[in-house]
């Protein structure tokens, strides 16, 4: 049944079928690496122990095999502990940027795939029923309804499937931006933290 309401949608259900599979090899792709660098609470809290005593050998040790962004921001700042207030902020913040920016990566294409998917989908619409008027119109004599119905539930297709595609595009692209969202707040609370007892020299 699909292989056939998908013949009957016309060339407008390809680039909605790439862009199926382009969402789907996303969202995969992104899943897998927002689990596996998802660091550890547990590896977190031991290094904040150890850093919070002074002890910033064994806080840099725990951090060693984390894959987690604030672990990385972490190490950078005690990597980095001698420095000032403000080239501590600095080195925070770059290692940060640098972090989110691999969990932020392809994001967009699932919001531009969201976007876009509708629009085609309505396009195609568009243009089945121009198909459609423009049979109907070189028909003389009386006009069958049921072929003028039949014609624009066909063209109405790509617009449900613009939309199967673009509203779960939307919804997991905004599920991914609030999680990077919450590492980001996350990230800049705990390293303010980390530097402010620090007690590195001000500028």
């Amino acid at each position: 049944m699909i292989e056939e309401y998908f013949s009957k949608g016309g060339v407008m259900m390809y680039p909605l079928l790439f862009f199926s599979i382009v969402l789907t090899a996303v969202f995969i792709e992104r899943l897998i690496f927002f689990i596996l660098n998802r660091g550890s609470k547990r590896t977190l809290e031991n290094s904040e122990r150890a850093f919070f005593k002074g002890d910033f050998k064994t806080a840099l040790a725990e951090l060693k095999n984390s894959r987690g962004a604030m672990e990385k921001v972490a190490a950078e700042i005690i990597n980095h502990i001698n420095c000032s207030k403000h080239d501590l902020e600095h080195i925070a913040e770059n290692r940060a940027i640098s972090e989110l920016q691999k969990f932020s990566r392809s994001l967009h294409l699932m919001d531009l795939i969201g976007r876009v998917s509708p629009m085609i989908g309505l396009s195609g619409t568009v243009l089945g029923m121009v198909k459609a008027f423009q049979s109907i119109s070189a028909q003389k004599g009386a006009v069958d309804p049921s072929i003028l119905a039949g014609g624009i539930w066909e063209s109405l297709l790509t617009t449900v499937f613009g939309l199967m595609v673009g509203i779960p595009a939307l919804i997991i692209f905004h599920i991914f931006e609030n999680e990077l969202s919450k590492k980001a707040l996350m990230i800049k609370l705990k390293s303010e933290e980390m530097i402010r007892r620090a007690g590195a020299c001000g500028d």
